[in-house]
């Protein structure tokens, strides 16, 4: 039975939140703010509703008014207090006042059309009887009216407050007075306070969004490295179980190939000691390479020493120099003035060097110039290897310390990653980055050891 392999692409933890998550916070912080907004409207009217109260309730107390809602047949009860609420119609801000019975007629207003009439269907005007303050704000535009009572308003004022105030005696309802008012300062303060709210809220998500943006690019950035981390470290792990089944079938042939060259060494009238003298030199090269490979399979028991990276570069030059018989190319190395000390294994620090430079001689078919330079700074030592060939593409700096990435017609791509784990073993870096004008620029930095910085 096959299995259909999962075509769908990798979850873009980044993208996902950068586009989802502005609608998340902008919904949560929406609502957020209508409801402080309308908390705080509520918190201002029910405060302005509490002045009016108590100003109508001591302007009734003053003047002797409450006793015409027991008495509205009274001439002088009806007088004086048509005299207070003219009174009341003189406070600034006021627009109209209507006074209900308990019954819900208008028995006074400052709309005479509206006396008399009455008003069975208002639920606030309900609350109030069972003496209780009602007040709200809003908006009366033209031709709109939710109330029967709001005629002609809209003529007045676009916004008001609507405030009923129960009258109250010794725990009774006399009856309701019913305020509508243009509180310019109180707007304001409700205006403003809704624009700081705005102000808030948005400066609010913006940092929520900005730090929640910050950790999560981190966090996609930390699983993204663990990620190449793990298929890196597979991959490799499947170089080492590689270079130990190699190491293991190459080792076998060459020590009869060794034993064979030395036996006839051992017989001087044989016409061939140097040929034979060449197989065990080879044999003992090929050897080096095998161990070589079997040291980066199991790193865990390599012997790190205190090394000068001068003579390692010089070394690695030497045996680079041995393949340059023919070929145009000119290598220039610069020195450091002093010993520049690393704890590292020189044979395996030697074989990076060598597989960099190899690298840059492959990189110019042509021949050309090679520059090798070794610097320390701020407890690093850091060794340049710059060559004028093609270059790498920025895009493929990365893929190129890939295990089995090569743009070469033969080999599997093993040298750079080879190199890369060997150094990122030492506590180093390599990077490579383009030369200028051209070429190829590859940086080692290694930690210097304790005598040397």
């Amino acid at each position: 039975m096959t299995t259909k392999p999962d075509d769908s692409p990798p979850f873009d933890l980044l993208r996902w939140f950068a586009w989802l998550s502005p609608l998340v916070i902008g919904v949560i912080t929406l609502g957020n703010a209508w409801v402080i907004a309308a908390f705080l409207d509520r918190q201002l009217y029910l405060r302005e509703a509490e002045t009016a109260r108590d100003f109508v309730q001591s302007i009734l107390a003053t003047e002797n008014s409450s006793p015409y809602f027991d008495a509205r047949d009274d001439a002088g009860l009806q007088a004086r207090f048509a005299m207070t609420m003219q009174h009341l119609m003189a406070v600034p801000g006021v627009l109209r006042a209507n006074v209900f019975a308990t019954d819900g007629t208008v028995i006074w207003s400052s709309e005479a059309s509206l006396v008399g009439q009455r008003f069975v269907d208002n639920d606030e005007l309900d609350k109030a009887g069972r003496g209780k303050l009602v007040v709200h704000g809003g908006r009366i535009g033209e031709g709109h009216h939710d109330k029967q009572e709001h005629r002609g308003l809209d003529e007045l004022s676009e916004h008001y407050v609507e405030t009923y105030i129960p009258l109250l005696n010794q725990g009774r309802v006399l009856g309701v007075i019913e305020l509508y008012k243009v509180p310019r300062a109180l707007t304001e303060a409700i205006n403003a306070a809704r624009q700081e709210v705005a102000v808030v809220a948005l400066f609010s998500a913006l940092f929520l969004y900005l730090s929640l943006f910050w950790l999560i690019r981190r966090a996609d950035r930390l699983i993204r490295d663990q990620h190449r981390r793990l298929l890196h470290s597979e991959t490799l792990v499947a170089v080492g179980e590689l270079a130990s089944a190699m190491a293991h079938n190459i080792r076998n042939p060459l020590s009869s190939i060794r034993s064979a060259a030395e036996l006839g060494l051992d017989r001087p009238e044989e016409p061939c000691p140097e040929q034979l003298a060449d197989i065990v030199a080879e044999v003992e090269r090929i050897g080096g390479a095998v161990n070589e490979l079997l040291h980066y399979a199991h790193m865990d028991i390599v012997t790190y020493d205190t090394v000068d990276m001068n003579e390692v570069l010089e070394a690695a030059l030497s045996r680079v120099a041995e393949r340059l018989s023919g070929e145009k190319i000119a290598w220039r190395f610069e020195r450091a003035e002093k010993a520049i000390n690393v704890l590292a294994d020189r044979q395996m620090l030697t074989h990076v060097f060598v597989s960099l430079m190899a690298n840059a001689q492959e990189s110019m078919p042509q021949g050309g110039d090679c520059v090798l330079r070794l610097v320390a700074r701020d407890g690093w030592c850091e060794a340049e290897i710059e060559d004028r060939g093609c270059g790498i593409p920025a895009k493929m700096a990365d893929n190129a310390l890939r295990p089995f990435f090569t743009t070469k017609a033969s080999g599997l791509g093993l040298g750079l990653p080879l190199a890369l784990r060997i150094i990122g073993r030492l506590g180093g870096t390599l990077r490579l980055l383009p030369a200028d004008p051209v070429g190829t620029r590859a940086v080692v930095r290694l930690p210097l050891a304790k005598e040397s910085i």
